[in-house]
């Protein structure tokens, strides 16, 4: 592949794992090989990694709570803390919490960006 566009198209129709929302932007989750393969962390806390992954978007973090990602999901606000807290005790996420005019906020951030990490590894597309 020689440039991001063809990268992105593969990505897309050969491996489907971006595809556009509703408003026709291009959305994906992503779950690194290194979170994948991680046996202390639950399934579905890997599942949550890439929901994570895909709202923190060019910002670097979400602000997406419990209660959003227990609809998500379809658990109680008591599992998605779990998973949460798994992948913060393996330094996959960190959490911080924000004070803004309408009152606090969470920020969740990944500790690293394994889509740019790559990127940059092959061809240097960025």
């Amino acid at each position: 592949m020689n440039n991001k566009k063809e990268y992105v198209n593969f990505l897309k129709e050969e491996l489907g794992v971006i595809s556009e929302d509703k408003d026709g932007k291009i959305a994906f989750s992503i779950i690194p090989s290194e979170i994948k393969y991680d046996n202390s962390l639950c399934a579905n806390a890997k599942l949550l990694y890439g929901e994570i992954y895909s709202l923190c978007g060019k910002r670097g973090y979400c602000w997406a709570t419990n209660k959003y990602f227990s609809k998500l999901y379809g658990v109680s606000t008591r599992i998605i803390t779990k998973w949460i807290s798994q992948l913060q005790e393996k330094n996959h996420i960190t959490t911080d919490i924000v004070t803004t005019i309408s009152g606090n906020r969470r920020h969740i951030k990944l500790t690293r960006n394994y889509l740019k990490e790559f990127l940059k590894k092959n061809n240097n597309m960025e």
